[in-house]
């Protein structure tokens, strides 16, 4: 379990954080670190070369050491062909980093959808992080080089790739000379690496700490940022280890052991979007609960007024990342299947003011699901376009109950219940002329069946909060 600190969650949440993504990141996906992705390009150019040479005997001749780091690949061809990386990027295996992305990836994407962190730097050539956009639909702009700092801003994540991207190989940098010489043609990230960087915590994740040039302008930006920012380090090192052969980035950046978590980057990330939607969850429910509560006691003019009161076993239920998209994904008949706590906040106070207002009655809710049940009464809450019309909405939930038999499972109860009450929220009009069977005209022949259909009841708000009343 890694102990995420409490100032670190502070700082995402106050939108003062900036991840920067190393080479720890990708190579759970299977891409290889920087010294074994060195020596196979290294291993590859001998092979093409034919000579029968040893290959430490090749490598000391050829890059002037038997075991030779990628910059000092790089640096030969470019010497070599004028300040061109063709034909080294031409040996690294580019084509075998199709891969998909891991959690790391896919946390990082799911804090920028959430708001907490729109700005993202890395050092990585592969593409992961773009595939994790991809899967859920997440608008990014991507930054490889000079050029694409003139696209629009605006999007969810802005990807600053500095050493360019295997997407464009004229991006690529690679070289010794090009990372920490004074090419301007390879220094245009610097400013955005230090405009990213200033009157920010930055977060390192699977970095080892070896770059200067990081550590150059963690010490220009520790001149000109304000006192008591405080940056971390995420590495599988232990601190000792990674103090000793990074010192340089230690003290540039003012690091001490209490920044430093030794864990997984998926790990990391994971408990980092865990603590900061659990952060958002509780936020929302306290701020928006009370006033979505009076909202619902305001349908009908008999209801009297009551409190709204803590709901501890649903909220713990739906604060983490994987409990709030089960709640959402349960709970929504949109088109979004990976839904967020920050697009959907009124949806998620108005379930809360629901399970307050029915636990005092003698509800209970069910884990992170949004349903409740009194003896053997089931109620299911389900949400669509603010002010969508009751019926349409109603016949949404019952194509989707009937299309996936999880979901159908969940409100049905594998027909063991007795009576579900589908409560339609935010929606308008009434649902006199609903009725489970005509909704289900044009269904296909393995439509619910009728003792299903009996058992769903299709109710608005103020319709349900009138039978409560009665009951």
């Amino acid at each position: 379990m890694v102990d995420i600190p409490n100032e670190l969650v502070d700082v995402f949440c106050a939108g003062r954080a900036v991840l920067f993504l190393a080479a720890g990141c990708s190579i759970p996906s299977g891409i290889s670190s920087a010294d074994e992705l060195a020596q196979r390009v290294a291993r590859e150019y001998h092979a093409r070369s034919g000579q029968q040479t040893a290959l430490e005997s090749f490598n000391e001749q050829t890059f002037g050491s038997p075991n030779p780091t990628l910059d000092v690949i790089a640096e030969y061809f470019f010497r070599r062909d004028g300040g061109r990386l063709d034909s080294f990027v031409n040996l690294v295996p580019f084509a075998e980093w199709t891969r998909p992305p891991n959690d790391a990836h896919r946390g990082v994407v799911r804090l920028a959808r959430e708001g907490f962190a729109d700005k993202v730097l890395t050092t990585n050539w592969d593409e992961l992080v773009e595939a994790a956009c991809h899967e859920v639909a997440c608008g990014f702009v991507r930054v490889r080089k000079p050029d694409d700092l003139a696209q629009p801003a605006g999007a969810a994540l802005q990807l600053f790739k500095i050493h360019g991207c295997r997407s464009d190989l004229t991006s690529i940098i690679a070289a010794t000379s090009q990372i920490e010489g004074k090419d301007q043609s390879c220094l245009w990230a610097n400013p955005q690496v230090a405009a990213a960087f200033q009157g920010c915590c930055v977060v390192f994740v699977g970095y080892s700490g070896s770059m200067k040039k990081i550590s150059r302008t963690m010490a220009d930006v520790g001149q000109w940022s304000p006192t008591g920012i405080r940056h971390y380090v995420v590495d599988r090192s232990d601190w000792a280890s990674f103090a000793a052969k990074a010192s340089e980035f230690v003290g540039a950046a003012h690091l001490a052991e209490n920044q430093f978590l030794d864990c997984g980057s998926e790990d990391f990330v994971k408990a980092l979007v865990d603590r900061l939607v659990r952060y958002r969850v509780w936020q929302v429910v306290g701020e928006l609960g009370p006033n979505e509560l009076s909202g619902i006691l305001e349908l009908i003019p008999v209801c009297a007024a009551v409190p709204f009161g803590a709901v501890p076993a649903f909220v713990e239920g739906i604060a983490s990342a994987d409990g709030s998209q089960v709640f959402l994904q349960t709970l929504l008949r949109k088109v979004d299947t990976y839904p967020v706590v920050k697009s959907n906040e009124r949806l998620v106070a108005r379930v809360a003011a629901w399970v307050s207002y029915l636990t005092a009655r003698g509800w209970q809710s069910v884990g992170e699901l949004p349903l409740m049940y009194k003896d053997d009464h089931w109620v299911y809450f389900a949400a669509g376009e603010l002010g969508e019309p009751a019926r349409r909405l109603a016949r949404h939930v019952l194509l989707l109950v009937h299309g996936k038999p999880n979901l159908r499972r969940t409100v049905l109860g594998d027909g063991e219940r007795g009576k579900v009450t589908c409560v339609l929220l935010l929606a308008q009009g009434t649902t006199a002329d609903l009725a489970a069977r005509d909704l289900g005209l044009g269904l296909q022949a393995n439509d619910l069946t009728r003792g299903e259909r009996e058992t769903l009841i299709f109710r608005t708000e103020t319709e349900f909060l009138q039978e409560v009343q009665l009951a």
